[in-house]
């Protein structure tokens, strides 16, 4: 999810994707960014950014 997240996909799109609710996305969204101690959406692209996450994706 992260790389997904990293990628700027909305809430809705990972919730279509994955198959759950939007409520759901948002949760884990919330518990990602509170585990690696991040408090914003672009805080967690960098840090995926960071640690190669978004190695061989086609982004740079």
């Amino acid at each position: 999810m992260l790389l997904q997240l990293a990628q700027g996909k909305s809430n809705r799109e990972l919730a279509e994707k994955l198959n759950i609710s939007i409520h759901t996305v948002e949760t884990h969204r919330k518990k990602i960014k509170r585990k690696l101690g991040i408090s914003s959406t672009a805080g967690l692209t960098r840090y995926a950014m960071e640690h190669g996450v978004l190695q061989g994706t086609g982004q740079r």
